[in-house]
């Protein structure tokens, strides 16, 4: 009997142990806050890869740099002292940023003193990168696709959805939204100290830890980033939402989210004229109804519904739309462009290159007040 026992509790430590050494095997060597300095091209040297891995990571960070360089000098940085000039920024305020995919870096720069970052798109957020995980020929495939996003992006300063969707639908390729907002995060100066997957409250009222298990990939539609920054803490909420009104009108707990958040300073930008649509009703009227301000080009709300709710002023110049779109859109705001005389110039592009010229419209309820002087110090 006694033989027995001990047989019994032996079997039962090696039952115990070995899932747990299976799972310290799995454990991430890289913390989360180095992956995002890695995917960001700010770590050519990456500890936690074996060697023929760590030898790719020096010209992924010298061609990463390259296009963040370019992407900065280019748009970023002149949005970033437009902003700080023209754009009131409070400390500790959330911003809603519709249509975003995985632009961080716009709406930082426009409101680089935000507590809180809520963007929603329709893509899911994904799981965080593994690189350390991956095997030297798939690490290879997967730099390259990072980088293409780079080019995209630090050349156009937004992203394509046909391209989101695209990686969203390739599960092989780590190149998750998740991931793509930990890089940006790394390169705007922060420094990520927890990602975690995220769903709406039953009531709508905020967002909640996922029901599931977060090792599953089904959990990671939309996350959480938690960053810090010269002391200071700030959320970058990403959700995953179809904010057309067939979609949204059945799910009571999303309508009620988007009513709530849409009582916070709202930047609209490259977002395919969807708001102009009709079935984009639920979400325009919320802002039209709630938001304290906008900041949007001409993809936004129509001007001549926006004028109605806001005092408006207009930069750059507008004649009509990028030739994907129909060329009657925003006539309203055409028309308000030939009228004004004092429109001040851009010098950077917010949303889609077109030969007419870029636009931003800035609406804000009352009187637009005067931006109160703070250090302009440009983009990160």
């Amino acid at each position: 009997m006694k033989y027995c026992f001990r047989t019994v509790w032996l079997g039962l430590v090696l039952f115990l142990a070995v899932p747990m050494m299976a799972l310290a095997a799995s454990a991430p060597t890289v913390s989360v806050g180095e992956m995002a300095r890695i995917v960001a091209g700010l770590q050519a040297d990456p500890a936690g890869f074996e060697p023929e891995a760590r030898a790719m990571f020096p010209a992924f960070a010298h061609d990463v740099t390259a296009q963040w360089t370019s992407y900065r000098e280019k748009i970023g940085m002149p949005m970033a002292n437009w902003a700080c000039t023209d754009i009131d920024s409070k400390e500790g305020e959330t911003i809603f940023y519709p249509f975003s995919g995985p632009d961080l870096s716009s709406v930082n720069q426009i409101y680089p003193l935000a507590g809180r970052y809520i963007m929603v798109a329709m893509q899911r957020a994904g799981l965080p990168p593994a690189l350390d995980k991956q095997p030297p020929r798939e690490l290879k495939r997967v730099l390259q696709a990072y980088r293409n996003r780079w080019r995209f992006f630090a050349r156009t300063g937004f992203y394509r959805t046909n391209d989101l969707e695209d990686f969203a639908s390739r599960h092989e390729v780590t190149v998750s939204v998740t991931s793509q907002l930990m890089a940006f995060a790394a390169r705007l100066g922060y420094e990520v100290e927890s990602v975690e997957p995220v769903q709406i409250s039953a009531d709508g009222k905020d967002l909640v830890r996922v029901s599931e298990d977060p090792a599953l990939a089904s959990s990671w539609n939309s996350v959480r980033l938690t960053v810090v920054k010269n002391g200071r803490r700030v959320l970058i909420d990403y959700i995953r939402m179809d904010l057309s009104d067939g979609v949204i009108v059945k799910h009571p707990a999303n309508k009620a989210f988007i009513e709530q958040v849409s009582r916070n300073r709202t930047l609209v930008k490259a977002a395919s004229h969807l708001l102009q649509m009709s079935y984009f009703q639920v979400l325009r009227n919320d802002i039209l109804k709630n938001a304290p301000s906008v900041i949007q080009d001409e993809t936004g709300i129509e001007y001549a519904a926006l004028a109605r709710e806001f005092k408006t002023r207009l930069y750059g110049k507008f004649v009509k739309p990028h030739t994907l779109f129909q060329t009657s859109m925003q006539t309203s705001l055409a028309l308000a462009y030939q009228n004004v005389h004092d429109a001040k110039p851009l010098t950077f592009r917010l949303g889609y290159d077109k030969t007419a010229g870029s636009s931003v419209v800035v609406a804000a309820r009352g009187e637009l007040a005067a931006v109160p002087a703070r250090n302009c110090g440009g983009a990160q």
